[in-house]
């Protein structure tokens, strides 16, 4: 007796937390099909290797797959359908056959060389879509799929699943089923099979559908990483001992009590800033909050948004481990440097976790409906740098109805800054929990550390500068075009900061202790600064870089790897970044504020797990303080502030 679609025993919903959707809906009508059709948002190889089973017999009863998707590929996807498409390789042949009668996890290892195969057969047939709705611009996002035996039963199913293993395994999803046969719904089955029949004869406004040659010779490809990188796996807090309903335990000896605290604080307030020392670990702390929320299913979508691919980079790695301890799952999407996730993210935010660089986070928070802000956790890092002009222009008010908003910072007051200050707080929150540098000596979390201030006097080249800065400030008054504060202020700091009149004395510094060069970095304000910094460096050691915006990520990963030993740089890991080897800060440029200072002195005063005896080391250089002067000058007061700091010694063992 033929066996068909009609004798599956088919529902008209099947959800993730209800159902296995691979083995209790693709595989039985796959095993039944003579034609697979399929219009996705986004497809991958893998989902190939998750629904093996199920393709393995719709090829042995002759059947046929066509495939439409948007262009975003990986971009080895992209090879291995570049390559099915253009020739025969007998090798592939052989791989596949070999292989669809062994088991699913085997599949796996050799996906692309499938796909290629079935591109190459003709069995699997791929065409691209493309939104061309100029006025509303946007990605094709349509989830539709058909099955059809060979009987003509048809069953039609749409909603929220990609065509990838992710999409498939690992994500919550849900999709509603419609079977031919049933009862009042066969011109509903029989009109979204038009519908997709009409999309892959290239007949559906707003949508171009073109073949995937064309895509590629038009640059319409968006190529993506399909694989995370290498997961770099969490300890267990064991310190942290929760409940589902948010009650918390704390132990009075645990030096990390405080990460335990500031969520605590966070779940209560729902909206605030955690100012923790650099190395007190705000990000674990972001984390287990959002594993507590999700746990309370409080929230099902989490932002995270920074500055500086490095430290977007950083989170990445984290955020991966963590998504895959969630239940439900959650997805990781990146959208900053090589990654354009924000699309997808907007168009399904469920069960997502998107990590953001900040200049896109205006045009998302624009896109998100109200049921998504209920239910959304937005985390902020280095937060006091939301408040700059730009920021409080594209920004203000947007963070309305979002129920979670978090804020991260050693340092979040914008000194001098009232109403970047404002702002954040506004669009954030408060400060509801602080753990400052000196609680984190104390308790033993950060390094203690030696402070050497090189105290230096201005060269009369240094004074005619500042003469010029003065005149040039008149100069604007008298044409009706005043200075502000802000500007004078920044244009005599320059001076300051560049001063050839430090460097003497650094050469003699290093003269007697050459070893603070190893694992070390020197923080100039500008590259033609460095250059003077490096010649004498270089008189010292040779295994020495420089990392500035313009230079290859490689040199930090040399430095993080113990590859080099001396980073030259102005602000590009100023903050954030994790390096627990690096022993020293050269502070040859320091702002007014402590903000800066108390950000680059944090990089060396994290705890090393492989030398428990550090003890990290901060030069500065302090111009002389004037004599006729009544109040101190502002690196006086930073001298004075860091010799406090540094006499502080850790009091729990």
């Amino acid at each position: 007796m033929t066996v068909g679609l009609s004798d599956l025993s088919i529902q008209d919903e099947y959800r993730s937390d209800r159902v296995d959707i691979i083995r209790d809906f693709y595989l039985p009508c796959l095993e039944q099909a003579t034609v697979y059709k399929r219009a996705v948002g986004f497809f991958s190889s893998t989902s190939m290797a998750a629904a093996a089973r199920g393709i393995t017999a719709l090829i042995r009863s002759g059947g046929k797959m066509q495939l439409v998707a948007s262009p975003y590929l990986s971009p080895e996807d992209a090879e291995a359908i570049a390559t099915g498409l253009k020739q025969r390789q007998d090798v592939i042949t052989d791989t596949l056959l070999r292989e669809l009668d062994q088991e699913f996890e085997q599949v796996v290892r050799d996906r692309l060389a499938c796909l290629a195969w079935l591109l190459e057969q003709g069995i699997l047939e791929i065409k691209l879509a493309v939104a061309s709705n100029l006025d509303q611009p946007g990605i094709y996002h349509e989830k539709l799929g058909i099955f059809v035996d060979n009987q003509d039963n048809i069953v039609a199913f749409t909603g929220s699943a990609n065509e990838s293993s992710s999409a498939l395994i690992d994500n919550f999803e849900c999709i509603d089923v419609f079977c031919s046969w049933h009862l009042g719904v066969k011109e509903r089955v029989l009109r979204k099979a038009e519908n997709f029949q009409r999309l892959w004869d290239n007949q559906t406004p707003k949508v171009e559908v073109i073949e995937f040659p064309e895509a590629a010779a038009r640059s319409l490809l968006r190529l993506r990483p399909e694989y995370p990188p290498p997961l770099e796996e969490l300890p267990e807090q064991s310190r942290i001992v929760s409940e589902l309903r948010g009650t918390y335990q704390v132990n009075d000896l645990d030096p990390w009590r405080h990460q335990t605290q500031a969520m605590t604080a966070f779940l209560q307030k729902r909206c605030g800033i955690l100012e923790m020392a650099t190395g007190a670990g705000k990000t674990r702390t972001s984390l287990n909050i959002i594993r507590e929320l999700v746990a309370q299913q409080a929230i099902n979508s989490v932002i995270i948004t920074a500055i500086g691919t490095d430290l977007l980079d950083q989170w990445s790695n984290q955020l991966y481990a963590v998504a895959s301890q969630l239940n439900p799952r959650f997805r990781v999407l990146k959208h900053y440097a090589t990654y354009y996730d924000k699309d997808e993210y907007e168009l399904d935010p469920e069960n997502s976790l998107l990590i953001l660089s900040r200049n896109a986070l205006r045009n998302v928070l624009r896109s998100l409906n109200r049921p998504t802000r209920i239910r959304l956790l937005l985390i902020h890092d280095e937060v006091h740098g939301l408040g700059s002009p730009a920021n409080i222009e594209e920004l203000d008010g947007l963070s309305e109805h979002i129920s979670y908003r978090l804020g991260l910072s050693a340092t979040p007051e914008r000194e001098y800054d009232q109403e970047g200050t404002a702002f954040i707080e506004r669009n954030v929150g408060s400060i509801i929990y602080r753990f400052s540098l000196e609680d984190a000596i104390r308790r033993g979390i950060l390094c203690e550390f030696d402070y050497y201030p090189i105290e230096y006097h201005l060269s009369d080249q240094d004074r005619q500068r500042i003469r010029n800065v003065y005149r040039q400030k008149a100069a604007r008054k008298a044409e009706g075009n005043p200075m502000s504060d802000e500007q004078f202020w920044t244009a005599l700091a320059r001076v300051y900061k560049t001063s050839p009149a430090k460097l003497p004395y650094f050469e003699m510094f290093l003269s007697e202790r050459s070893d603070i060069l190893d694992r070390c970095i020197i923080f100039v304000e500008n590259r033609d600064y460095g250059e003077e910094v490096i010649n004498i460096v270089h008189r010292y050691r040779y295994d020495f870089h420089t990392y500035y915006a313009e230079d290859d990520r490689q040199h930090l990963i040399d430095f993080v790897n113990n590859r080099i030993a001396c980073l030259i740089t102005c602000h590009r890991i100023s903050q954030g970044i994790d390096i627990p080897s690096l022993r020293s800060v050269i502070l040859f440029s320091s702002a007014r504020a402590k903000l800066e200072t108390i950000q680059r002195m944090g990089r060396c005063l994290r705890k090393d797990p492989a030398n428990p005896d550090k003890r990290a080391i901060v030069v500065d250089f302090v111009r002389v303080q004037d004599e006729n002067a009544e109040k101190l000058n502002s690196d006086q007061l930073r001298k004075d502030w860091l010799m406090s700091l540094s006499k502080i010694r850790c009091e729990e063992t």
